[in-house]
């Protein structure tokens, strides 16, 4: 089962009151077959702009992220679901990479090998050279410079 990322915006409301809004949405989850990995509470705050949903004009709200596994045929149902209730006012569901222990990272020499991460087509995130020809150049004498790369990095 695939790894997401389910961030919503709900109202601003007392302690209890948001706790009962979460209890529901991860009983949702539960219900339609996921598995929750963790729950994090990223705080209240002022909205970018006002959100006008069900008839009632919000100005302030609480980030809540959700991390999940399930099969990506519950996650259009899910959003649809989220987005009836009365206390959410924006449901965002994104599909996270898969993680890749340290033990398949890069074999840098020095503490720069802890940013080094590889993709999901093998190559190495801290190694990837954007740009033309002259920022190429630029990015190899960076990395000559941090250490070693492994032999799945561009030399």
């Amino acid at each position: 089962m695939p790894r997401y990322e389910l961030t919503v915006i709900l109202k601003a409301m007392q302690r209890p009151e948001t706790a009962a809004v979460l209890r529901r949405t991860v009983e949702t989850l539960f219900e339609r077959g996921a598995v929750v990995r963790g729950l994090e509470n990223l705080g209240e705050r002022r909205l970018p702009y006002n959100i006008s949903k069900h008839n009632c004009l919000n100005t302030h709200g609480g980030y809540f992220s959700v991390d999940f596994h399930a099969t990506p045929n519950i996650v259009s149902g899910l959003l649809e679901h989220l987005d009836r209730d009365i206390d959410v006012l924006r449901p965002t569901v994104l599909k996270k990479d898969v993680e890749v222990s340290e033990a398949q990272c890069c074999g840098l020499q020095n503490e720069k090998a802890k940013n080094c991460t590889h993709t999901s087509n093998g190559s190495c995130s801290l190694f990837r050279f954007p740009g033309d020809e002259r920022t190429r150049s630029h990015w190899i004498k960076r990395i000559r410079s941090i250490g070693t790369p492994c032999s799945a990095c561009p030399a």
